[in-house]
């Protein structure tokens, strides 16, 4: 008698529910109208067999603008733009580099050219800067230092054999001139790369992976873990090629 009761009670309340269900729930009338979508949401695409693919995607985002360097903010944020923010040189490059060389501001002024020669590998900005940048490489930088920048232009210029034959002559100087800034091993490894000549860059990341890990260069971010990762890239490369 009480399991009846039960069930009758779960009926009743299952009724209830169905019931408020059907009054409650909004009713079609029939002209309701499917969501409009934005044209640009919409990516159309005709198939072979003559019928219309369409493919709805999200709004894409606006680019963010770059920001603008001048000689007033670069030095607040310059730093930003050599991490990989998008920069513009809004003011003239070589007064600017003026500017900071009347000031005496030499910090300024290795951080102008940092900037301005990673923008040689936009090919947009390389005719730009390139003679700005070479100029200022001949006129900030000692003797000794010289060839280093030179071969890092180079490097960013795209002319990979020429930024090559400097860095490894400048290496074989240094063994003799303890007052040259050195190539470093990792400079000639990633240019090997570059040039997809695996098999030379090899040594050099293993020479560089030493020279980081036994405190002959330290630098900041600490590179050893690219370098292991490049070293086992390059074996796996010339593993597949054997």
């Amino acid at each position: 008698m009480k399991n009846k009761k039960t069930l009758i009670a779960i009926f009743v309340v299952l009724v209830i529910v169905i019931v408020i269900a059907v009054v409650f729930y909004p009713k079609k009338t029939g002209t309701e109208q499917a969501p409009v979508i934005p044209e640009n949401q919409i990516t159309r695409v005709q198939l072979p067999s003559g019928t219309e693919l369409v493919v709805y995607h999200d709004t894409p985002k606006a680019e963010s603008k770059p920001l603008s360097l001048t000689a007033g903010n670069f030095e607040s944020l310059v730093s930003t733009c050599l991490k990989g923010e998008s920069c513009v040189v809004e003011d003239d490059p070589l007064k600017m580099y003026q500017g900071f060389k009347t000031a005496g501001n030499t910090r300024a002024i290795e951080n102008l050219i940092s900037f301005l020669r990673s923008q040689l590998k936009k090919p947009e900005l390389k005719d730009k800067y390139k003679s700005a940048v070479r100029s200022m490489i001949d006129d900030f930088y000692p003797a000794q230092e010289k060839q280093f920048q030179e071969a890092a232009y180079y490097n960013y210029l795209g002319d990979l054999n020429k930024s090559l034959e400097l860095y490894l002559d400048l290496k074989e100087k240094s063994k003799k001139d303890a007052a040259l800034r050195g190539a470093p091993n990792l400079n000639i490894a990633n240019t090997y790369y570059e040039m997809k000549n695996y098999a030379a860059a090899q040594p050099f990341y293993e020479e560089a992976f030493l020279d980081y890990t036994s405190g002959k260069i330290k630098s900041d971010p600490d590179p050893t873990s690219f370098i292991e990762e490049r070293i086992s890239e390059i074996k796996a490369r010339l593993y597949h090629y054997q």
